[in-house]
């Protein structure tokens, strides 16, 4: 197995699975509160649950960050804008910027420490660090799970292991990354935001 060359990246078919989910989007307390309940209803419901090889089960949920970008060399990390968690069937955006307060919401950053739900995305090692910014003492106790980390020790010969590349490489889809660098600290996002963060 080996990583596809941009070239074949491009002429793949575009990855687009927002629609066949709800999302919601959360910028008060109040939301983000229903938000963690709709999530924590949904894994109740068993669309996180994921058998393991031996025959157990665990729930799990996709996440996600996303910061305003710095441009500038020695520029200050950014606090983490948006945080994205979803089931099968249900993707929740939480707008941490359009809080008053630094610090993580009781509700997400209990869901973030539950150590019985895995939050798995790719290249999230350093996402844990990023929302410390917001709450210094969030532990995560090991329930982030980086699915870079295994698609390099399973498949050594792949030199692109981000999102990008293995959706291509593993899934033949082409995930657009048209707004990577979007400003994530907007007031309002545009439906392509909405829809990049959801897919």
């Amino acid at each position: 197995l080996k990583s596809l060359k941009k070239d074949e990246i491009a002429a793949l078919p575009l990855y687009d699975d927002a629609g066949a989910r709800t999302t919601t989007v959360c910028s008060t307390l109040a939301e983000i509160d229903r938000g963690v309940a709709a999530l924590r209803e949904s894994l109740a419901a068993g669309r996180g649950r994921v058998r393991t090889v031996d025959g157990a089960a665990v729930d799990v949920v996709g996440f996600d960050t996303e910061t305003k970008p710095t441009f500038k060399k020695g520029e200050a990390p950014k606090l983490v804008a948006l945080v994205q968690i979803a089931t099968r069937g249900l993707v929740v955006l939480f707008r941490l910027h359009k809080l008053a307060a630094i610090e993580l919401p009781d509700s997400l950053r209990t869901l973030l420490e539950d150590a019985s739900v895995l939050k798995v995305g790719v290249g999230c090692s350093g996402d844990e660090k990023a929302l410390r910014r917001r709450s210094a003492t969030l532990d995560c106790k090991g329930s982030l799970f980086d699915i870079e980390k295994l698609a390099k020790a399973r498949y050594p010969s792949l030199t692109s292991c981000g999102l990008r590349g293995l959706v291509a490489t593993l899934g033949g889809k082409r995930l657009s990354k048209g707004q990577s660098t979007a400003n994530w600290a907007l007031p309002t996002y545009s439906p392509a935001m909405i829809k990049y963060a959801a897919n």
